[in-house]
């Protein structure tokens, strides 16, 4: 009886073991799936560009949008200063209240820009450590389905 029991046991570990293994690799392969989608997303998103030289000046400024609809209540204003730093300022009345102000950097690459928010940032205002977004050819930036208009 006692062999049966340890018998038992080991096919029941190597089957525990066998299947922690295998739900790994899946969770890996889903992982790296996602990544790519997500990449290939960012990819299609903007339509990228090289930017003339007047572009490239014509970039610092800056840009606002405002968002108002049934789920949101927002303004939020962008200036890119020519020193590769920029200024955020956000305001929200709904869902919730938020109002704050914060810093960073940005880089851009062709018509894509990188902007790094400050590591000191009220993450309850500002929760994204980055933001991407694209020179429009029309001189606005837009990030994800919203267009910063230049002002």
């Amino acid at each position: 009886m006692n062999k049966v029991l340890i018998g038992l046991g080991i096919i029941l570990s190597a089957y525990l073991i066998y299947s922690a293994v295998s739900n790994e690799d899946t969770e890996s392969n889903i992982t790296t799936t996602e990544q790519n989608i997500e990449v290939k997303e960012k990819q299609e998103m903007y339509e990228e560009y090289q930017l003339s030289d007047d572009d490239q000046a014509g970039v610092y400024g800056t840009y606002a949008i405002i968002v108002e609809n049934e789920k949101m209540a927002a303004k939020q204003v962008y200036t890119l200063n020519s020193d590769g730093t920029f200024d955020h300022t956000r305001t929200m009345s709904r869902p919730k209240d938020l109002s704050g102000n914060s810093t960073g950097s940005y880089v851009l690459n062709k018509n894509l820009i990188t902007l790094t928010f400050a590591e000191d940032r009220d993450t309850t205002v500002f929760p994204l450590q980055i933001i991407e977004m694209a020179l429009l050819k029309n001189g606005n930036l837009k990030s994800g389905n919203q267009e910063l208009i230049k002002q």
